[in-house]
């Protein structure tokens, strides 16, 4: 189940173990390797701790998160390099077999009964893949509407 102060944890608990900002943590094994284009921010809750608010505020571009995406999509590896060990991105994407739904929630993604998966933003920003189309899509609206995005975002890509 996702609970925002869990991801907060997981942050202090990456710098704590690291030695390292998360901010410059999250530049140097992910933003750098996968060459993005625009530098990516992390917003602040407090100035005086400079601590950052790992449970929101990621704030890059379109291609930049869709180059997120085809990380997830190739398992880890980017121009042959693995980034990420493909056993964890595996295990990141693989739901809970006891769980019984429709959309599962696993270390910081979901996870349809199709194999569709999806990273969510607090206000309506998604980076969806659908691995059996190999399809990218990313959302980066401000307000979720009255859509169901991956829902809609899965029929796209199954006819792609």
């Amino acid at each position: 189940e996702y609970i925002s102060v869990n991801t907060l944890l997981l942050g202090m608990i990456i710098e704590n173990a690291t030695g390292v900002a998360l901010d410059k943590y999250y530049q140097e094994k992910l933003w750098s390797p996968l060459g993005m284009e625009f530098e990516a921010t992390l917003n602040i809750a407090s100035k005086k701790d400079n601590m950052v608010k790992s449970y929101c505020c990621l704030n890059a571009r379109t291609r930049d998160f869709a180059r997120f995406g085809r990380l997830y999509l190739n398992k880890g590896n980017w121009n042959g390099k693995q980034i990420v060990p493909a056993d964890w991105v595996q295990t990141t994407i693989t739901p809970v077999a006891k769980e019984r739904s429709s959309v599962y929630y696993k270390y910081q993604w979901r996870i349809d009964s199709q194999g569709n998966y999806w990273a969510q933003g607090l206000l309506g920003q998604y980076i969806f893949v659908n691995p059996t189309s190999k399809v990218i899509m990313v959302r980066t609206g401000k307000k979720y509407g009255s859509v169901d995005w991956p829902t809609l975002m899965a029929a796209i890509s199954k006819n792609i």
